[in-house]
């Protein structure tokens, strides 16, 4: 068998809840869109997570070899130095920068870990970036945004969204994979509004 293969189980079993939505009543809460890394400090695994209010939030797991259910330390919100700079009035589904060639490795370049965020401005939303010296923070927000929504007719006129990143060291390159949202159709038949890959 080729070591480069893997199967995908055929059937799968819920073990559980590990990380719950917030209680509030009538409003709408979310909690999902886990981006999950080893992180040396702990020694665990570190969780970002689109948690909504605020919007993200992490949590840590300090049993390498068990992540179920009652495993995880829910931490709250991530930490920021600069908050003010944040573009716009808030920020979800973060996700840190992977190593391209090693799966749930935190990428660290030039003495730093990197940390997407997706944020509304305007009506539209957008990614600016983060970095920190500890995978834990406080993340320093960049100014500005890493990646704007594009001009008119683009697929990506309206939204940048769900951003991934990974580093390639024999490129010496980050890259970003997002959904855009477009604001006229586009010449897909299946869903012209709908998102596509950037």
């Amino acid at each position: 068998m080729n070591p480069n293969r893997y199967a995908i189980p055929r059937r799968w079993r819920r073990l559980g809840l590990v990380i719950p939505r917030v209680e509030n009543g009538d409003k709408t809460s979310v909690a999902g869109d886990p981006c999950i890394v080893w992180d040396e400090d702990l020694p665990g695994w570190r969780m970002v997570l689109f948690f909504e209010p605020p919007g993200h939030a992490q949590a840590v797991c300090r049993t390498p070899e068990d992540v179920g259910p009652d495993r995880w330390e829910f931490l709250g919100p991530l930490a920021f130095e600069n908050p003010g700079d944040l573009v716009g009035k808030g920020t979800h589904k973060p996700f840190i920068v992977m190593e391209a060639h090693r799966p749930n490795r935190a990428a660290y370049v030039d003495g730093r870990y990197w940390l997407l965020l997706v944020n509304y401005y305007q009506g539209r939303k957008l990614v600016q970036r983060a970095w920190a010296e500890k995978l834990a923070g406080p993340w320093r927000l960049e100014a500005g945004a890493l990646i704007e929504p594009g001009p008119p007719g683009a697929f990506d006129e309206r939204h940048v969204d769900a951003v991934t990143g990974y580093y390639f060291p024999e490129r010496e390159a980050f890259l970003y994979f997002y959904m855009g949202y477009p604001e006229a159709p586009q010449p897909w038949p299946s869903s012209p509004y709908g998102s596509a890959q950037g």
